[in-house]
Parts: C-alpha cells; sequence; structure tokens
C-alpha cells in the first residue's frame, strides 16, 4: 500500500537512511485535510477545499517496522487508510500517520525538523507556501504564549 508523507519523511536523504529499500512513486494531494503543527506535523480532517501535498513512497515491507518505531506507532501516530490523488490524477488508497487523539493539539516546530520538512519540498519539486500556511495556521489557532 503506498505510504503518503507530508512531513519530514518527504525528505529523501532522511527517508534514504530510515527506509533504504523503499522507493518514491511520486507526488499526490490529500484533500479534505489540513496541514499543521504540533512540534511535528500533522493532519487533521479540514474543508472540502483543504488539501496537503504529500510525496507518495512504496514501501518495502521489510521497511515498514522501521517506518513505524521512527513515528512511533501505534502511541505518538496512528496510521488512516485515506484516498490519495496522485498528480498523474489517479486516486489511490493509502496510508497516512496521523497523531493519536490524546496527542492533538497546535504547537509551532522546532527550528530544525521546520528545515527537513522544507528539504522535503524542495526535494520533490512542492511549492513550499502550503508549509508556511500550515505555520501561519499554526500560529494563529495555538494556545502557545496565552
Amino acid at each position: 500500500m503506498i505510504y503518503a508523507a507530508y512531513g519530514s519523511n518527504m525528505n529523501i536523504e532522511q527517508m534514504k537512511y530510515r527506509c533504504p529499500e523503499s522507493k518514491i512513486i511520486g507526488n499526490g494531494k490529500l484533500k479534505g485535510w489540513k496541514l499543521v503543527f504540533n512540534v511535528y506535523a500533522d493532519v487533521i480532517k479540514g474543508e472540502t477545499d483543504d488539501v496537503v501535498p504529500v510525496v507518495c513512497w512504496d514501501i518495502a515491507e521489510s521497511d515498514w517496522d522501521r517506518l513505524d518505531i521512527y513515528e512511533g506507532f501505534p502511541i505518538y501516530y496512528v496510521k488512516e487508510t485515506v484516498e490519495i490523488v496522485l498528480d498523474d490524477g489517479r486516486n489511490e488508497k493509502g496510508i497516512v500517520y496521523v497523531m493519536a487523539d490524546d496527542r492533538k493539539g497546535l504547537c509551532l516546530p522546532y527550528r530544525e525538523y521546520l528545515k527537513v520538512c522544507l528539504q522535503g519540498y524542495k526535494d520533490n519539486g512542492i511549492d513550499v507556501q502550503p508549509l508556511y500556511e500550515a505555520l501561519k495556521y499554526t500560529r494563529d489557532n495555538s494556545q502557545q504564549g496565552q
């Protein structure tokens, strides 16, 4: 099954280390989802016009355990099956990691984490504007500093 990465796992160098047997399929979108931060990236159900760009990976069977460990599955993140619209127009089912319900919240990311995410967008030729929009949304809607 396709894995849809929306945060630091868009970063090719990081994924080469973490999932050395896996391959990029291409880019896609999660429609009806919103990218936010709770220190790390997360996706939440959004409005119908919300879109999250993703990098789609064919995760080798031997790499799933490593990826699960990195994502803190099932304590920090859980897996959800979603519909992905690939850039070639096809719709595919895939897996996305979403923060467990008891972890939900909004909190700006660490600078170094954000740099890794930003490089992932650039690695895959994805416009970085949605990443900045997620930062603004998180800043405007978080309880930080209040």
